[in-house]
């Protein structure tokens, strides 16, 4: 079977700035990332789910270009019990509608332009 879960990946070159994020909100951790060659080494602060539930509300007045997909990440999590086995006791209601909540998700951060609009 499938399982879903939320996540925040915040990734940058400079890794001051992560750890004082890390060290202000006191959530999430900083790791670095795979190295790919002839790029400069970047890190990532990481968020669990539990972790975004308590930030992103604290985050989404300042949001603009990703506020949709914190909405929509928002309502995927108000979704999930905590405690079930990851995902395997979903109804099949509660399976259709998160899957539509990933699908919406992967729409909303995928690259380039959107469907329907052209140079």
């Amino acid at each position: 079977g499938y399982t879903f879960a939320g996540r925040i990946s915040v990734t940058n070159t400079d890794l001051d700035t992560l750890v004082e994020i890390c060290e202000l909100t006191t959530v999430g951790r900083v790791r670095r990332r795979t190295d790919q060659t002839g790029r400069k080494p970047c890190w990532s602060w990481d968020l669990s789910p539990r972790e975004i539930k308590v930030i992103l509300p604290m985050l989404m007045p300042y949001l603009r270009i990703k506020k949709r997909q914190a909405e929509v990440l928002t309502r995927f999590l108000s979704t999930q019990v905590w405690g079930r086995q990851r995902g395997f006791s979903l109804t099949d209601s509660e399976y259709e509608q998160r899957h539509k909540m990933v699908d919406e998700l992967h729409g909303l951060n995928r690259r380039g332009l959107p469907e329907g609009v052209q140079n």
